[in-house]
């Protein structure tokens, strides 16, 4: 379950992201479910652009379990999740950053 880290981690620098522009946490909260709701439906409409959405890969913990997936599949799904955790804390930094200063 430690590959799973990884995926929640990234959702959750989205989240305080998505926060950083409300005044009450009641509010983040019911637009960060609306939007994670909205992020894993557009998989039903539009599944090509499921490859670039962190959501679909909360579940990527089962590639590692089967030994069926290469390693170069497992290197970029892992470098997409960092590079987005790491765009989302960025992000969420620099407003967080304007915000107090």
């Amino acid at each position: 379950y430690a590959a799973a880290a990884l995926p929640m981690l990234t959702l959750c620098a989205a989240a305080a992201l998505v926060a950083q522009g409300f005044k009450n946490a009641s509010g983040a909260l019911a637009v960060c479910i609306l939007l994670y709701a909205a992020a894993k439906l557009v998989g039903f409409v539009f599944p090509s652009y499921m490859a670039y959405a962190p959501t679909s890969y909360t579940d990527w913990y089962t590639l590692w379990i089967g030994s069926s997936v290469s390693v170069g599949k497992l290197v970029n799904v892992f470098n997409f999740l960092l590079g987005c955790g790491i765009v989302f804390y960025a992000l969420g930094y620099t407003i967080f950053d304007r915000k107090e200063g």
